[in-house]
């Protein structure tokens, strides 16, 4: 037998290298369900939306691309009713989603609302506000929010509020106002009430003074930004057709939606979807000085949602006064593209009532349907814009209180308690009126003018008192 000459064979030996790749930063989303209706902080198994939002707040995880999540499943039939104190401001990123309770649906008509809603939360006729939102970068939906002083808050940015029925009962129907303002943008840049889906209509209605607020005047800044409006049903029923506040006058002269200060703002827009309906209110919308550049397009003001039906706001449909000091307000109402124009009809006194600086009123239809091819009158005239200008007026009485202010005073007045004093240059008919307000107006044609003003702060509820020296003249015939 031949023997190979080659050499033994080795079993080769393999040396194997781990390679590690870094992963992508992940966040794991905390989600809080509730499942009781109480309000205290127990060890009992059930979690309540005080405890949900006690844990959101604690876990700092949250983040604007991955917020905590608070979702239901509360047992029971119907709407499940939330009776709250005070809940605990939001301090990080949340959705708060009402539409995860079982058997919850959100809207889905382009006219009209098929929405249900099941989770209520009410304050009982006051008790502080509903949800404050400090953390930013949150949603609220799908909520029913009554019966507070303020139903929602909002004091940071990018947050959305959709879908929920704020100041009215579950059904959409019967006010359950909330004492003072529905949904309130404070202060923060790119919020947003509503959106262009018919998924995210708010209905808000029924407040005692006003629906929604943009801003809170000069002296709290910084001012709210680019704050969008859209797609919202504000002063009616679920359905579009119908008031919520059925008293006359509206409780407080609630106005639809009223803009105490901001930059930016949008009320509406050019599609369909975007289109607030703004009806059955004290005043459609009512704009209280220091806003600049405001868009109010598309929008149905004091007709119905179908457009063809009056269902009006009581006195007008869009009111205000600008200047404020400010050189230049930039409104534009309406608009050469298609669909930028308003229906401004049925209202109880002027269509447009405003008193500002570098206007634009285009497109609009005002005084008839939707189509314009029938009239559904204002009481009053269709339009009327005056320009803002100081207006001569006389000095301000003594102000007993801290808080007062004097919207006309004149040198002699520098040593009394009043916290502000306004000369003739600061125009104190386009200036918002706060707290308890001395004025000595002038008499004569000027004299009306600042009694309509009175009239409106104290009714907008800015003004606590207006205390007036008016002119008394004797009957010698």
């Amino acid at each position: 037998m031949r023997r190979s000459s080659l050499p033994p064979r080795r079993h080769a030996r393999t040396s194997a290298h781990l390679h590690v790749e870094p992963l992508e930063a992940r966040t794991l989303l905390a989600t809080f369900t509730v499942t009781g209706t109480g309000d205290s902080i127990a060890a009992d198994g059930i979690l309540t939306l005080r405890e949900a939002i006690t844990g959101a707040n604690a876990d700092a995880s949250a983040t604007a691309a991955a917020p905590h999540r608070i979702e239901f499943n509360i047992p029971g039939t119907g709407a499940r009713t939330i009776n709250a104190f005070r809940l605990p401001a939001l301090t990080r990123p949340v959705i708060i989603d009402g539409y995860t309770q079982p058997g919850a649906r959100a809207n889905t008509l382009a006219i009209g609302g098929d929405a249900v809603l099941l989770v209520e939360l009410s304050g009982g006729g006051g008790n502080g506000d509903g949800l404050t939102i400090q953390g930013g970068d949150s949603t609220i939906r799908g909520l029913v929010i009554n019966r507070f002083d303020t139903g929602i808050v909002v004091t940071s940015d990018r947050n959305l509020i959709a879908g929920n029925f704020v100041g009215t009962d579950p059904a959409g129907v019967t006010d359950s106002g909330n004492v003072l303002i529905g949904v309130h943008i404070f202060s923060g840049a790119g919020n947003v009430v509503g959106g262009e889906s018919a998924a995210v209509r708010n209905v808000v209605s029924g407040n005692d003074f006003s629906n929604i607020r943009v801003g809170n005047g000069p002296n709290f800044t910084p001012f709210p930004s680019g704050t969008i409006i859209q797609g919202n049903y504000v002063g009616t029923t679920a359905s579009g057709t119908g008031r919520v506040d059925l008293r006359v006058p509206p409780q407080g002269g609630a106005d639809g939606i009223y803009l105490a200060s901001g930059d930016g703002t949008v009320i509406g827009g050019t599609t369909a979807l975007a289109r607030n309906v703004i009806a059955g209110n004290f005043n459609g919308i009512s704009i209280q000085n220091y806003d600049t550049n405001l868009t109010i397009q598309g929008n149905y003001i004091g007709v119905d949602a179908t457009g063809s039906v009056a269902l009006g706001n009581l006195t007008v449909g869009i009111r205000g006064t600008g200047g404020g000091g400010q050189t230049s307000n930039n409104y534009t109402i309406g608009g050469a593209t298609a669909g930028a124009g308003n229906v401004i009809s049925g209202n109880g006194e002027e269509g447009i009532s405003l008193s500002v600086r570098n206007l634009v009123i285009q497109g609009n239809f005002v005084g008839t349907n939707a189509a314009g091819t029938a009239a559904i009158g204002n009481g009053s005239t269709g339009v009327r814009v005056t320009a803002p200008r100081a207006r001569p007026v006389r000095a301000a009485s003594s102000a007993p209180l801290s808080d007062a202010r004097s919207p006309c005073r004149s040198a002699w007045t520098a040593r009394t308690s009043s916290r502000s004093h306004w000369t003739a240059d600061d125009d104190g008919l386009a200036l918002p009126w706060f707290g308890t307000i001395f004025m000595n107006p002038p008499n004569g044609r000027g004299l009306a003018a600042w009694i309509e003003k009175a009239r409106e702060e104290v009714r907008s509820g800015d003004a606590k008192m207006v205390v007036a020296l008016l002119p008394a003249r004797p009957d010698t015939n």
